[in-house]
């Protein structure tokens, strides 16, 4: 019936994404929304990003701190640079993600300098 099948915990809303790494990067925000079901958030990120640090691409200001002991990896990173294969990781119990280079470790802010940068993150709580 539909009572019992009622989602008691639903949330939407934006989100503020910062810069958690340095002070020589901006990233001017397009779009940052998230959905909330019960405790699996997803949330959507569309970014411009101008950029001269060397720091790793670390995004923070998500809007809900993961219950994890292990970290969320997502889908490919879309954007319009070389930079292999970016996927983005949720830090263990913190509202960060991290940028990677699918098998190469961290990449840099400035690897998405004049760029655009969007992915989608899901996440439990």
């Amino acid at each position: 019936t539909g009572a019992a099948n009622k989602i008691s915990d639903y949330e939407t809303g934006t989100w503020t994404p910062t810069n958690n790494s340095t002070a020589n990067a901006t990233a001017t925000v397009v779009s940052a929304t998230y959905t909330k079901i019960g405790r699996t958030v997803t949330l959507q990120l569309y970014i411009t990003i101008s950029a001269t640090a060397t720091d790793p691409l670390q995004i923070g200001g998500l809007p809900f701190t993961p219950n994890i002991s292990n970290a969320y990896y997502t889908s490919p990173v879309n954007h319009n640079v070389s930079a292999g294969t970016p996927i983005m990781r949720v830090q263990p119990g913190s509202a960060v993600a991290v940028v990677l280079a699918f098998g190469n470790g961290a990449v840099a802010w400035n690897t998405f300098n004049g760029s655009i940068f969007i992915t989608s993150i899901t996440y439990q709580v």
